[in-house]
């Protein structure tokens, strides 16, 4: 599991090295972001392959939760 609590660019920019330091059926939570970012992570990391699962918010912030 992999936990990255950073903020949109960073997360944006770092999400290769999240994916090829996963192995199979690792999960990747991903949070430190406003809702508004969900859309954008989360089309990033499912074009290198990696599968929704959920995401959580709460006061505008948020979270994405991603399996390998």
């Amino acid at each position: 599991t992999i936990l990255a609590n950073i903020n949109k660019n960073v997360l944006l920019k770092d999400m290769e090295v999240y994916k090829k330091s996963l192995e199979k059926g690792a999960n990747l939570v991903l949070s430190g972001f406003f809702e508004t970012d969900i859309a954008e992570l989360k089309a990033k990391a499912e074009n290198l392959g990696l599968k929704y699962e959920e995401s959580y918010t709460s006061n505008q912030w948020a979270a994405l939760h991603f399996t390998n």
